[in-house]
């Protein structure tokens, strides 16, 4: 856990929408802490250790396990990749809302498959939440669009295929 990951924004934001869901919101932070990379301000390391309904869990393998008892995975990142967290996500059914960054928004399309939110944002976030738990129905629906997608497009093979093609272009150009 570290600050370009978001987790500032995510505290602060569950922070303000627990309190009106009358302790039934449980915040779930898994990953360990990298302090010697971009550590996290003490003030969110304060609120963290302060409330009950953040658990801290640490480095854990087990990321079926947390997916499975999640109503929502919240991705608050500022930057990535391409990240896999949100294809276990997806392939589990697990409901997603996500940064509009690059990586993110290249699996999750916008109300379709998930609900994304401006990055660093935390009123976007806080509006976010509420409306995927407000209309879980709906919510719901996201994540089997997104499974279906996931299913259809990001098969292994279908993956390595795509690689085998590109690296055979740049091969090819690089022949020349």
């Amino acid at each position: 856990m570290v600050k370009d990951k978001g987790i500032t924004e995510l505290v602060d934001a569950f922070e303000e929408v627990a309190p009106q869901y009358n302790g039934k919101l449980k915040l779930i932070l898994v990953g360990p802490k990298e302090d010697e990379l971009d550590p996290l301000p003490n003030s969110t390391l304060n609120k963290i250790a302060s409330n009950e309904n953040i658990i801290e869990v640490g480095f854990s393998n087990k990321v079926a396990y947390f997916m499975s008892i999640a109503d929502i995975l919240i991705h608050p990142s500022h930057r990535e990749g391409f990240p896999n967290v949100l294809l276990q996500a997806g392939v589990m059914k697990c409901p997603i809302i996500c940064s509009n960054i690059s990586g993110n928004i290249d699996i999750i399309e916008n109300e379709t498959e998930g609900t994304v939110f401006d990055v660093k944002n935390v009123s976007s976030l806080v509006h976010a939440i509420h409306s995927s738990l407000d209309n879980y129905i709906i919510t719901k629906e996201k994540a089997e669009n997104l499974y279906q997608k996931i299913v259809a497009n990001f098969d292994r093979s279908i993956v390595q295929s795509e690689y085998l093609k590109l690296y055979n272009t740049l091969l090819e150009k690089a022949r020349f």
